[in-house]
């Protein structure tokens, strides 16, 4: 007898039709999220609230000049504080410096901060340059003179400028930015058995998990990171040098450690958004078309953050937020860097360095349009033959009432591109009644391709403009004598309930792969609110952040 096996499954079908989109009961339709009610009744747990049996509590007194090492410290006082376990000196590592300080360790929150009040520590801060905000952008300006590291160029843009009809120069400046996340850095480390165990508000705990086990010389498999909410990230909490200091602070006292940083060490120790110097010209053809067109950067690269970097290695980043299709209209162009080089520390903020390059891109691109003679958004129709973008633009129209715009308005567009997805914006000002300036308006158009929760969705792109106004009108880093001046927000100024406009945002229906949604309607609210204000105006605004109250 021949024993038979079980039957054979019928072959896959090689076509199967898909279900049409309409049809679809859950995906593309608005649904309520399931952390709301979690974060409105107060049961989220978020990093400063997670707590371990047997925790400790420590803060970290750093160096506000970040390359400064601990020549000394005296903590008499702070032994005295009661709750106080240990002080002892730390460093963590961002990029491949070495950052110290001296930890505070105490049985309580209140007593690790009160020891770390009256704790003394001299710094040796030799041996490199405690610079001003003044001395960051002149360096930067004059930066723009040196020779560039090619990114892309097409054509011959010097040849095709000098026989340009009409030229164009611009430089544009946009500053230094604290990432400002509602929630300050935290994180929990407990070191033991050759296990590591971090619990913290963490974007990449991929990452972490990496680093920490490299570093400290720990299996993959026995290094766990629990993510708890975030209280705002932004790219600052995907970085790795708060929960390495926490390892390393529990490794020393050989206990579960809560390292919590105030509100000011978040805004003073960085890393952050880097400033930037933009030098554009533009060249435009006798039937008003963009003949050459040229950026250089002057700005600090994030791949040369570590000591002894390549710096004849361009930044790969020069292009986030232009508009792809430009590359086949433009017949002469070319992007270039030139980094600056600085010790404040910097690193990705949100959209990265689309957040700067939208709005030098599509402030010049606005200016070429006006040095044209024609309508901003006609002018970049005419350069975007990508039916993706044409579709995009002829939507924006629409729904921005773009041709109705009246005489007594200001109306400002722009489109910029990063993530793989594609973000036009429209913003509407007038004048108020005492001659000052007010938004009224913003339609936004976010094309992301194919994507699951509309509601989701608008609420990024909200909270993206929002962010991108208060880094347009309202906060900036200063920095002097090599230290960050803003320490909280009474003079880190973030936009208020009244500050902000009419938000109306929208998204394309299509079948284009998914995009980013997180980051992409942030780059395009500056530039088009500056055009809005050369269009009621004429007055062109080059450098950011300004006042309303003052144009």
């Amino acid at each position: 007898m021949v024993r038979q096996g079980p039957p054979q499954p019928a072959p896959p079908p090689k076509n199967p039709p898909l279900k049409d989109r309409k049809d679809y009961k859950l995906i593309g339709k608005p649904m309520p999220r399931q952390d709301t009610p979690l974060k409105t009744n107060g049961a989220a747990i978020f990093g400063l609230d997670k707590k371990l049996p047997g925790m400790l509590y420590a803060m970290v007194e750093r160096n506000p000049r970040f390359l400064g090492k601990v020549k000394s410290f005296d903590d008499t006082a702070t032994k005295a504080i009661p709750g106080v376990k240990q002080v002892f000196t730390v460093k963590r590592t961002v990029f491949a410096n070495l950052q110290e300080g001296v930890a505070v360790v105490a049985d309580s929150l209140w007593a690790a901060l009160q020891g770390r009040k009256v704790l003394k520590v001299e710094w040796d801060d030799s041996g490199f340059e405690h610079l001003d905000t003044e001395q960051l952008f002149a360096r930067m300006r004059e930066d723009l003179n040196k020779p560039a590291l090619s990114d892309r160029t097409g054509g011959n843009f010097e040849a095709a400028f000098q026989k340009a009809d009409k030229k164009i120069e611009a430089v544009y400046e946009l500053p230094y930015e604290a990432h400002a996340c509602m929630e300050p850095l935290n994180c929990i480390a407990h070191v033991h058995d050759n296990m590591i165990e971090v619990w913290g508000p963490i974007q990449g705990p991929d990452w972490v998990q990496s680093d920490l086990s490299e570093r400290m010389g720990v299996p993959m498999e026995n290094v766990i990171v629990n993510m708890t909410f975030l209280g705002g990230g932004f790219g600052r909490k995907a970085f790795l040098d708060y929960p390495h200091e926490a390892v390393l602070i529990s490794k020393e006292v050989k206990a579960p450690v809560q390292v919590v940083w105030t509100r000011e060490d978040d805004m003073t120790q960085g890393p952050f958004r880097p400033g930037a110097v933009y030098g554009c010209k533009g060249g435009l053809s006798k039937d008003g078309n963009i003949l050459a067109f040229q950026t250089k950067t002057a700005t600090q690269n994030m791949n040369h953050e570590n000591p002894g970097a390549d710096l004849s290695s361009y930044n790969g980043d020069t292009l986030d937020g232009f508009l792809r299709p430009y590359f086949e209209s433009i017949p002469h162009y070319s992007f270039a860097d030139i980094p600056t080089v600085s010790p404040i520390p910097v690193m990705w903020w949100r959209s990265v360095y689309a957040s700067t390059n939208g709005f030098a891109y599509e402030s010049f691109i606005d200016e070429l349009a006006h040095a044209a003679g024609k309508d901003p958004l006609d002018f970049r129709k005419q350069h975007l033959g990508d039916e993706r973008y044409q579709a995009l633009i002829d939507q924006l129209i629409e729904l921005s009432g773009w041709k109705s715009r009246g005489k007594n308005e200001g109306w400002g567009v722009a489109i910029t591109e990063c993530f793989s997805s594609i973000v036009g914006e429209v913003v509407k000002v007038s004048h108020r009644p005492d001659g000052k300036i007010k938004i009224d308006k913003v339609i936004a158009l976010m094309d992301c391709g194919w994507y699951v929760n509309p509601d989701i969705i608008r609420a990024q792109v909200e909270g993206s403009i929002v962010m991108a106004l208060g880094a347009a009108i309202k906060h900036e880093t200063h920095f002097k004598d090599g230290m960050a001046v803003e320490k909280n927000l009474d003079t880190y100024k973030m936009p208020r309930i009244g500050d902000i406009p009419e938000i109306e945002v929208h998204i394309v229906d299509n079948q284009e792969k998914a995009g980013g949604v997180g980051e992409p309607g942030l780059p395009p609210l500056a530039p088009a609110l500056c055009n809005a204000i050369f269009d009621l105006t004429g007055k062109r605004i080059r450098k950011l952040p300004f006042l309303l109250e003052e144009v």
